[in-house]
């Protein structure tokens, strides 16, 4: 560890990394031991782990969002510190209710990745593709539609691919104790 940090540091701080490197050197192996930091090989990095990437990005995500939600809205200025919790609820949906599906059908269909852009009528597109028994519940999909609009917009077409890229259930089992 403190072999590679030396010779990252060595282009910026070249003096206090040969200093470092005199001290380390005897200690390394004979293949990578040279007179001088400037004489070494810059260290090889592996292939990033895709997976570990994605779940630390669902993690914290995640994380701001609880946090997010747990903040008050408006500080009282006669209350005292806000609460703190120790317990929160976390849902993870394997399968889509219908309404979502065709939701994000007409989303993915209407989006213009070239122009990053929607069309103005997505609204009344996404209307007429539920059934008749699902429009009761307009409520519900109309702030579904414009989340996933807004991250399409912000975010890019990546944003409507819905599909479990990660196992959820795993990384929040394998990081309970930094959620809260």
């Amino acid at each position: 560890f403190v072999e590679c940090q030396t010779l990252i540091l060595a282009p910026i701080c070249p003096h206090l990394s040969e200093h470092i490197w005199q001290k380390i050197s005897p200690h390394l192996d004979d293949s990578k031991r040279t007179s001088s930091i400037m004489h070494a090989k810059w260290p090889e990095s592996k292939a990033p782990d895709e997976m570990l990437i994605r779940s630390a990005l669902f993690l914290d995500d995640l994380i701001h969002r609880i946090r997010t939600g747990m903040t008050p809205k408006k500080i009282k200025k006669s209350s005292s510190a806000p609460p703190i919790y120790k317990r929160a609820k976390v849902f993870v949906c394997v399968r889509l209710p219908e309404w979502q599906r065709i939701a994000l059908d007409v989303l993915v269909r209407s989006y213009d990745e070239a122009n990053n852009e929607f069309p103005a009528d997505l609204d009344k597109r996404v209307a007429s593709a539920l059934p008749p028994e699902l429009k009761k519940i307009m409520k519900k999909v109309m702030p579904f539609v414009g989340m996933v609009r807004d991250a399409a917009l912000s975010k890019g077409g990546a944003a409507l691919d819905r599909s479990q890229r990660v196992d959820e259930c795993k990384v929040l089992e394998d990081n309970m104790e930094f959620i809260l």
